[in-house]
């Protein structure tokens, strides 16, 4: 057996394409948090709007019907009092 010859350099292993395939790595990660980033601001927009439905239309309305119902509570205390006087 002579000398051992050397085994070519691999591209995937010279420190030049190391770093280009972490830069890949990483570029390919940000891509990654800026779609969550995305999907994220999304759902508080949707959140927010919800919110603001519920202050402006619907606690309104609710508080109408309990002005209502305090009313309608009212005529059945005096029905019950009628009736226990029966």
């Amino acid at each position: 057996m002579g000398p051992a010859t050397p085994l070519p350099s691999s591209p995937a292993l010279t420190p030049r394409h190391s770093s280009s395939f972490q830069a890949k790595e990483v570029e390919a990660t940000i891509e990654e948090m800026l779609i969550r980033l995305d999907e994220f601001c999304g759902l508080t927009d949707l959140i927010r709007r919800d919110t603001s439905q519920i202050l402006d239309e619907h606690i309104p309305l609710i508080k109408t019907k309990v002005t209502e119902m305090n009313g309608i509570y009212t005529k059945v205390d005096k029905l019950e009092v009628c009736h226990v006087d029966i």
